[in-house]
């Protein structure tokens, strides 16, 4: 078991915290976090990292977790996509602070949901190219086929 986790000692955090072993194992994590991926608290602790987040999985989390921990203009946060309990993606910032003390690591990652992109409106799942073509007006489809047809006929 680790030292005592931010999570446990910073209940007013807003966003959602995990604290991560080394080897990639979610020891602990607050509600927020749990609600971001649509879990209940005690179906995460215990599960690879990568239950929620698949970028990050395999090994070697630290050299995964690298780009989160070095800082950008300043900033070391960055989108990633994440993974919902019902499957669908979710996006979220994420930033990665490096904790040891006393020959153990362990990595605390504190994630915010971002906004949907506009093509979430049209579902998880969804394929654009699909949704444009089911609703293309038949009369754009008509002048294409028409178009395609003399071409091949001159």
């Amino acid at each position: 078991m680790l030292p005592a986790s931010p999570v446990q000692t910073s209940p007013q955090a807003s966003g959602g915290m995990i604290v991560v072993d080394a080897e990639g194992r979610i020891e602990s994590l607050n509600p927020a976090a749990a609600a971001i991926f649509g879990y209940a608290l005690d179906e995460l602790t215990g599960q690879p990292l990568a239950v929620v987040l698949p970028p990050l999985a395999n090994s070697g989390l630290d050299s995964r977790l690298a780009p989160y921990l070095q800082p950008r203009g300043g900033e070391s946060a960055r989108r990633l996509e994440g993974r919902r309990k019902s499957g669908g993606p979710v996006e979220v910032e994420l930033t990665a602070i490096d904790n040891q003390v006393a020959g153990r690591r362990w990595f605390t990652l504190l994630v915010e949901p971002m906004p949907p992109m506009p093509h979430a409106a049209l579902g998880d799942d969804c394929d654009l190219l699909e949704v444009l073509m089911d609703n293309l007006p038949e009369a754009i489809r008509s002048e294409e086929h028409t178009s395609e047809l003399q071409s091949h006929h001159d």
